[in-house]
């Protein structure tokens, strides 16, 4: 027998073979520009103040070194005149405080580089370009620089003068007065020219990048297919290819094309004025030959693949994709990996350390080395924490309370049977009298068979007892379903037989009332008839009487003015008043049309009121005989609808069992519960071998052993459990 614990394992892995791809390789030594070009600091740039005897031309975006500030007041004070192009004023107060006054300065000229001319005039002009502007900022910064030949000096003067003349914003004269700046008195001034003015180096660059053979700092996103690039190894962007190489030293921004060359300043702005310089022939020559040396001996070359063999004991590389860190290669290393737990005892048993490891020791970046030897603690499969003792455990111990219970169940359902039909209504009772006789025989045998499986135990069984007793069990549980039924379909029915003489009944009821209110309208309308002709010559009457008023009331005035139309039956010798007063309700109304509405509204008062009070009341009696009439028609529609829900009733009842499952049963209190429903089923399974546990967290059932001698028996009991073998996690 042998305890299963966790154990520790080494093993060593050689990586010599490992291929490393798209990479930067360090090298001895490192590019060196400082023999081809000027390298220059705050003390370089006063002496060259100090070289000038009658002019000093500075251009540059900012001034804030103290000692360049001081050594140019000097020189003003000493009657050299200078000339000062800045950039932003606020940031130039300082400089603008100490020499404005002592020089010509003008601001609003933002730049990138710098460029200093002294005495342009003279044989002895000097001109150098800085390509940043740290030296001008703080003691002891170096920046790159080119000095001029007399044809460069008068370029960069020419495009100095057009700078300060037509792009300055603002002029000093005077001690920190600010003026506007005045143009120059000979007009536009004409440079030899334009790359270095805002916004010009753009297009000026595009030929070169088309044609582009080196560059350095940047490629300005050349449009050339092949070109060797020469970066610094700090730069946050490396694009790292064939023909890049990588320094640690400071750099010059270099071009070379086939068609021209450049030196830029260190950080160009497209849209500013750029302090750069398009290099002579000899300038060339210098520069290239020095720059082609330099990207041999750059401290780091790239290579598309090296075999990790290959490479030295602390070798120093950078991955292309990952140009920013530093990694070394050793020799030798040892690891210790993070513990691995197997999925398996076999897995436990079998596998060996390397292997189950695999994913594990896959070649690293961060951990280059010839041969690493790993130190790994295997585990095997631990049950977890939270697992408890399997449901399989309960389900055997209930197996006896759930028979019981369903035999208890059965005998509540039979009780709540009897209860129910005892305390049928009065009103129910003569639909269910024969039903209610023929229950009492099958009632008495379904207690004897209750009682008799009360008597018997599930766990002292034998399998051929249980499948016996269980079809006992459901047989029973048949029959009492049966009996709940038959029961709930004779109340139902009972109920739809009561309901439908109520309901028989009321439209009985509800037929007579609609033909008594039928007659009653009849007799209304009859006399409404009978009174019409009478209380139409009554309204005559009245009419008669009301126009005779009006005629009488006319004055001569009035009637004088009367048109009356004419009618071949008027004898024109009668007169107005006696034709007016002969007049029935038809005649007055055409003579009322004849005339305008608002004239005779307005002096016929008398006879308007007499036609329109006529008016209404033959409306009312229309009226009221419609009312009268449409009452009728609604009461004989109403008399006719009655009778047809009746017949449609029918005379004779006819049961319609529910048509919802289960439904009458629950509105009676008799469904049967979920357990008496269900099938009664022993557990699934039996239980694991003596000595092991079977336990189940929620996902997967855990079978725990202790040792080797328990495995056989574990295999199939895990097989036929779908449970993993497992060993307790105490010892963890």
């Amino acid at each position: 027998m042998a305890i299963i614990n966790a154990r520790q394992e080494r093993f060593l892995v050689n990586y010599r073979h490992e291929i490393l791809s798209s990479l930067f390789q360090q090298h001895n030594g490192d590019c060196d520009f400082s023999e081809d070009l000027a390298q220059i600091d705050c003390d370089g740039v006063i002496e060259l103040f100090d070289s000038a005897r009658l002019t000093l031309l500075i251009a540059v975006d900012k001034i804030t070194n103290q000692d360049l500030i001081r050594s140019l007041r000097e020189k003003a004070d000493s009657g050299v005149r200078i000339y000062l192009l800045l950039g932003d004023e606020k940031q130039n107060q300082t400089v603008i405080d100490s020499l404005s006054g002592r020089c010509l300065i003008r601001t609003g000229v933002n730049q990138k580089g710098a460029m200093i001319a002294s005495d342009h005039s003279t044989s002895k002009a000097l001109g150098l370009l800085v390509m940043s502007q740290e030296t001008f900022a703080k003691q002891g910064l170096n920046s790159w620089a080119v000095q001029l030949d007399s044809t460069q000096v008068e370029d960069a003067f020419r495009s100095f003068c057009k700078l300060f003349w037509e792009d300055g914003k603002n002029e000093y004269l005077k001690q920190n007065q600010r003026n506007k700046v005045t143009s120059h008195p000979n007009g536009n001034i004409v440079t030899n020219h334009s790359y270095q003015q805002p916004g010009a180096l753009g297009d000026s660059l595009s030929l070169t990048l088309s044609s582009l053979q080196g560059a350095s700092r940047s490629s300005y996103e050349s449009k050339s297919s092949q070109y060797t690039l020469l970066l610094n190894s700090n730069c946050p962007l490396i694009n790292a290819g064939e023909g890049v190489a990588l320094t640690d030293s400071s750099i010059p921004s270099l071009l070379f094309s086939a068609y021209d060359n450049w030196l830029l300043p260190d950080e160009v702005d497209f849209e500013l004025v750029n302090w750069c310089l398009k290099l002579s022939n000899e300038q060339h020559k210098k520069l290239f030959s020095g720059y082609q040396q330099a990207v041999k001996e750059a401290a780091w070359q790239y290579r598309t693949s090296v075999c990790l063999g290959e490479l030295n004991c602390h070798q120093l590389i950078r991955f292309a994709d990952q140009p920013d860190l530093v990694r070394k290669v050793e020799s030798f290393r040892k690891i210790e990996l993070e513990p691995i737990s197997t999925q398996t005892i076999d897995s436990f048993l079998e596998d060996n350390a390397e292997e189950l490891a695999k994913s594990k020791v896959e070649c690293q970046r961060d951990s280059l080395a010839h041969d690493i030897e790993y130190s790994v603690i295997i585990h095997p499969p631990y049950c977890p924490k939270e697992a408890k003792p399997d449901e399989l455990y309960r389900q055997w111990e209930l197996a006896e309370v759930d028979w019981k219970n369903r035999l208890v169940e059965i005998k509540n359902h039979q009780e709540k049977v009897d209860q129910h039909q005892a305390n049928i209504s009065n009103n129910l009772q003569k639909f269910l009298r024969g039903f209610l006789l023929g229950q009492g025989q099958s009632v008495k045998k379904m207690e004897q068979e209750l009682e008799a499986l009360n008597r018997w135990s599930v766990t002292q069984a034998t399998p051929a007892e249980r499948l016996a007793f269980k079809q006992r069990l459901e047989a029973l549980f048949e029959g009492a379903e049966a009996r709940s039924q038959k029961t709930v379909a004779a109340m139902d029915e009972a109920k739809q037989h009561c309901v439908w003489q109520e309901k028989r009944k009321k439209l009985e009821a509800e037929r007579d009332k609609a033909a008594s209110l039928a007659e009653e309208k009849k007799v209304a309308i009859n006399l409404l008839d009978s009174e019409k002709n009478k209380r139409e010559l009554e309204l005559s009457t009245r009419f008669i009487k009301s126009w005779g008023d009006a005629v009488k009331s006319l004055t001569e005035e009035k009637l004088e003015k009367i048109k009356l139309p004419s009618d071949p039956s008027i004898v024109a010798s009668r007169s107005i008043q006696a034709i007016l007063s002969e007049m029935d309700f038809l005649a007055a109304d055409k003579w009322r049309k004849s005339v305008n509405e608002k004239t005779f509204k307005k002096h016929y008062s008398n006879f308007n009121r007499a036609l329109t009070d006529y008016q209404l009341g033959f409306q009312k009696i229309e009226r009221d005989y419609r009312q009268v009439n449409d009452e009728l028609d609604n009461a004989l529609r109403e008399l006719k609808n009655s009778k047809s829900a009746l017949s449609e009733y029918g005379e004779r009842f006819i049961y319609k069992p529910s048509a919802s499952e289960g439904s009458l049963e629950r509105q009676l209190g008799l469904n049967a519960t979920t357990s008496i429903k269900s099938q009664f089923k022993w557990p699934k399974d039996d239980l694991p071998e003596k000595g092991t546990k079977l336990k189940n967290d929620g996902k997967h059932r855990w079978l725990v052993i202790e040792d080797t001698d328990q495995l056989e028996q574990a295999r199939k009991d895990s097989k036929r459990l779908n449970a993993i073998i497992c060993v307790n996690n105490f010892d963890i």
